[in-house]
C-alpha cells in the first residue's frame, strides 16, 4: 500500500488536468470553478487574485462593487431556476416536437438531399427505430471485452404501432455551459428532454448536444455570444424567451452581430462530441443507455449507433479476480487495469473537495467526478441495487485505512488523522458519477458526513425532469444554483481572447 501510496501522492498534479479518458478536450468550466473558488466565495473576485492568494487570502479577497459590468450585476441575479438555466413551462408543448428534432438531426446528416415528404417520414422512423431496435441486443464490445446487455423487448417494440413519435413531448431545455470545455474547444452542452405518454411504462429521450465554439480562434472568450444569449433569457417573459430559443435549437440565431448555429444538428451527437441518452422504465428495471448519431452500412440512412455510458465502469470491474464468464482473459486484464487506475487516477477526482480544502455540501456534490477511460465503461446503467459499486466491489477493494492513508500523504497530515471518508462514503461517490447511481441508488446516501447525495425527482424518482415539468431537489438545491455560479463567473471575470501571433512572426521571418 505505501508503495502505491507514492504513486498517488506524484500523480496528483496530473490527475487534476489530465484524466485517464472520459473528456478528450480536458476539464470543463465546473472543474475550473471548483478548483479556483468555494461556494461561499463571490463570484466577481478577480481570478488572476485567486490563482495567486493562498487559501487564506483567497477567501478574504474583497469586491470593488465600482468595478462591476452591468452584465456581471446581471449575471449575480440570476435565478438558477429560471430561464437562463432551465426552461420547463408546459408551454414547450406547443413550440418543440420530437418529430421536429429527428427531422433536423436526418436533414444534417452527411450527404443528405431534398426527398418527398413521405420518404423523410421514412428517414425518421428509420432512425428511431434504430434506437429502439437495439433493446434486442443482448452483448456489445468495448475493446476485447464482450459486455452483456439486458434485453427489453417492451422498449424494443415500442414504435410498433407507428405512433411512438407522435406520443413523445417537451419536458425540458437545459442549458449546461458548465460542460464547455476549459480550453474552448466547445461551449459546452444544450439540452432537450422529451417523455412518452404511453399506455404503460415510462420512457425519456434527451438530446444533448454539444455546441461548436462561434468564435474558435478567440478560444474560451469565443463562448460570450452564447453565455451572454442564455443570460439574457432570465429577463424576458416565458413567451419572449421560448420564441428565441426555438430559433437557438432548431434554426440558428443572431445574437449581438454573432451568429449562432442550431444546437440540434447530426454532427452535435456524433462521435466525440454531444449524445442521446435514454431512460428506459418499460421493463420494470429503469435503465439508461446512450447513443450516437451515425449513418447504416450503406452510408445512407440516418441512424442511432449505441455507445457506452459514460463514467460508468462495468460493475463486475468492482468485483473480484474471476467474476466476468465472457473474454475472460481479456476482462481479468481489464480488471486489473482498472484497479491500477481506480487507485492512480479516479481516487483523487472521488477526493477532490478534500484535497482542495473543500467541505461545503455543494462543493462536495458538485466537485466530485469519475472521469475515467472508455474502456472500462459499459452500455448500461441500472437502477438495481444489486449494481451498486457499494454492494458489488470485493472488500479489498478499497478500506477505510487505504483513504485515511492516500489523504494522509497527500496533505502532509500526520499518519494517525482520521479524515473521516469511509469506504462506504468513497463507493457512494463513485456510483453516484454513474447513471444508475445519480439518479436512484445513491439517492439520499452518504457521501461526506453530514452530506447526502440528494434525491431525484417525483413519486417514481429516477429522473431530473418529470413527465409534468417537474424539477428534482437535486437540481434545484444543488446542480442549478452551482451552474448559475459557474456561468456568473464567466461573465464576470471574462476570458482573454486568444492572441494570433502568426502573422506578426511571419511578418519577421519574410
Amino acid at each position: 500500500m505505501k508503495d502505491k501510496l507514492l504513486v498517488w501522492v506524484g500523480a496528483l498534479c496530473v490527475a487534476s488536468v489530465a484524466h485517464a479518458g472520459g473528456r478528450s478536450d480536458g476539464p470543463n468550466l465546473m472543474d475550473r470553478f471548483l478548483e479556483n473558488n468555494s461556494s461561499k466565495e463571490v463570484v466577481s473576485k478577480k481570478r488572476s487574485r485567486l490563482l495567486l492568494s493562498g487559501p487564506d487570502e483567497a477567501n478574504t479577497v474583497s469586491t470593488n462593487s465600482k468595478a462591476k459590468t452591468a452584465e456581471c450585476s446581471i449575471a449575480e441575479s440570476i435565478s438558477p431556476a429560471g430561464n437562463s438555466l432551465v426552461f420547463h413551462d408546459a408551454m414547450l408543448r406547443d413550440s418543440f416536437s420530437f418529430d421536429g428534432v429527428l427531422e433536423k438531426i436526418v436533414t444534417t446528416s452527411p450527404g443528405f438531399d431534398s426527398v418527398s415528404s413521405e420518404l423523410l417520414l421514412e428517414k425518421k422512423n428509420h432512425l428511431i427505430n434504430s434506437l429502439l431496435a437495439s433493446f434486442n441486443r443482448t452483448e456489445a464490445m468495448n475493446g476485447d471485452v464482450e459486455m452483456s446487455l439486458d434485453k427489453r423487448p417492451l422498449e424494443a417494440a415500442l414504435n410498433s404501432d407507428g405512433d411512438f413519435i407522435r406520443k413523445m413531448k417537451p419536458l425540458g431545455l437545459f442549458n449546461r455551459f458548465d460542460l464547455a470545455s476549459e480550453s474552448g474547444n466547445h461551449c459546452g452542452e444544450y439540452r432537450v428532454a422529451f417523455g412518452g405518454e404511453l399506455n404503460s411504462g415510462r420512457f425519456f429521450v434527451i438530446f444533448e448536444a454539444q455546441y461548436p465554439n462561434p468564435q474558435p480562434a478567440q478560444g474560451l472568450a469565443g463562448c460570450a455570444p452564447v453565455v451572454d444569449f442564455w443570460a439574457s433569457l432570465d429577463a424576458l417573459s416565458s413567451e419572449a424567451a421560448l420564441a428565441k430559443l426555438q430559433s437557438f435549437y432548431m434554426n440558428g440565431i443572431d445574437h449581438k452581430g454573432v451568429s449562432l448555429p442550431a444546437a440540434i444538428d447530426f454532427d452535435h451527437f456524433s462521435a466525440g462530441h454531444g449524445q442521446v441518452r435514454v431512460n428506459a422504465f418499460v421493463t420494470r428495471v429503469w435503465q439508461l443507455r446512450e447513443f450516437r448519431t451515425g449513418l447504416d452500412e450503406s452510408g445512407v440512412d440516418t441512424e442511432f449507433t449505441v455507445d457506452t455510458v459514460k463514467s460508468n465502469p462495468l460493475a463486475e470491474l468492482y468485483k473480484s479476480q474471476g467474476s466476468v464468464t465472457k473474454n475472460q482473459q481479456a476482462a481479468d486484464t481489464l480488471r486489473d487495469d482498472f484497479r491500477s487506475d481506480f487507485l492512480l487516477d479516479m481516487l483523487p477526482q472521488l477526493l477532490a473537495p478534500e484535497l482542495k480544502g473543500r467541505t461545503a455540501a455543494r462543493d462536495i456534490i458538485n466537485g466530485i467526478r469519475l472521469d475515467n477511460d472508455d474502456k472500462y465503461n459499459e452500455f448500461q446503467s441500472s437502477s438495481d441495487e444489486s449494481d451498486a459499486v457499494r454492494v458489488i466491489a470485493a472488500t479489498d477493494f478499497i478500506t477505510d485505512a487505504d483513504i485515511n492513508e492516500f489523504l494522509n500523504n497527500a496533505l502532509a497530515t500526520d499518519a494517525s488523522t482520521d479524515h473521516g471518508i469511509t469506504r462506504d462514503m468513497l463507493l457512494n461517490r463513485a456510483d453516484a458519477m454513474s447513471c444508475g447511481g445519480c439518479h436512484k441508488t445513491t439517492d439520499n446516501r452518504d457521501i461526506a458526513k453530514g452530506v447526502k447525495w440528494p434525491i431525484s425527482a417525483g413519486p417514481f424518482g429516477f429522473v431530473h425532469i418529470s413527465e409534468g415539468h417537474t424539477l428534482s431537489p437535486a437540481l434545484l438545491e444543488q446542480f442549478l444554483p452551482a451552474r448559475k455560479m459557474v456561468m456568473a463567473d464567466y461573465i464576470c471575470n471574462a476570458p482573454k481572447a486568444k492572441v494570433n501571433i502568426w502573422p506578426a512572426i511571419e511578418v519577421l521571418l519574410d
